[in-house]
């Protein structure tokens, strides 16, 4: 995460740090207020020991950087810039949906930041590092085209009020219909959904972000591999000589030497 805006005559030099979210029920209880490892990660979005939502900022005033480090008195607990509390709840805490499913997902990525690799029953043998990259690159590209207005409010509701919750909901989401499962009616409503998911992104991502897309997905674990791969087959076929993605740019069509070299019939006088 990093502060947006900051300048150089900041007293706080929010330029040289990184942003933070914050669990107001651990700030009560430090003695010594700090920041917590895993509150630097815009991919963490709930409290690992009290499993609420982590709060983003002052609800009062919007400060970015409200907390007061150091040891704790009773106006460290509240926002250094207006002077409201932490404590409390505030409307920033809002209740997610699917949180059991969210916070699985979250305890694997905190998981695999340390080099432990999800558990064999999420993704079978993926590694720490295919998860993470899965994770990271959904959320750069998600960050990027709902910044470019390209991601439609239906697949991140409400993305304007709330900037990263929307975008997490979606990648847990994707991580979730993947999962594999023995029980076939299970299997079949979860492959539906990830056709859903994956195709209404495509629909809204330009050529040049899907295209890096298939090249990032190569180093997912194998079955969100699976996934999108199938979603791209798909579209492709519903929107041939258009590309997948969105657009009417035509896909580029094969010459003659492309379909002799395909067909080894190079030979052939």
């Amino acid at each position: 995460m990093r502060f947006t805006g900051g300048s150089a005559c900041c007293p706080r030099a929010k330029w040289r740090r990184l942003a933070y979210a914050f669990c107001p029920l651990c700030i009560a209880e430090q003695s010594i207020i700090h920041i917590r490892w895993e509150w630097c990660f815009a991919c963490i979005s709930q409290c690992g020991v009290h499993g609420t939502p982590l709060q983003f900022g002052c609800a009062s005033c919007g400060e970015s950087d409200p907390l007061t480090f150091g040891p704790s008195q009773s106006n460290s607990q509240a926002c250094w810039s207006c002077g409201g509390g932490f404590c409390q709840p505030t409307n920033g805490l809002t209740v997610r949906r699917d949180e059991q499913i969210i916070k699985v997902i979250e305890d694997a990525y905190r998981a695999a930041l340390l080099g432990v690799a999800p558990d064999v029953s999420l993704f079978g043998k993926a590694t720490d590092r295919a998860f993470r990259r899965f994770v990271e690159d959904m959320l750069q590209l998600l960050v990027r085209c709902t910044g470019l207005g390209l991601i439609p409010d239906p697949l991140l509701d409400k993305a304007a009020t709330l900037p990263r919750q929307p975008l997490l909901d979606v990648i847990a989401d994707l991580i979730a219909n993947a999962v594999p499962s023995s029980n076939v009616k299970l299997r079949r409503l979860r492959c539906s959904r990830s056709l859903q998911l994956w195709t209404a992104l495509m629909r809204s991502l330009p050529q040049f972000e899907g295209q890096d897309l298939e090249k990032a997905s190569q180093r997912w674990p194998i079955p969100l591999q699976r996934r999108f791969a199938s979603a791209l087959r798909r579209r492709k076929q519903e929107r041939w000589p258009y590309t997948p993605y969105q657009g009417k740019t035509a896909c580029p069509r094969f010459t003659y030497s492309d379909a002799l070299s395909v067909c080894d019939l190079s030979a052939v006088k």
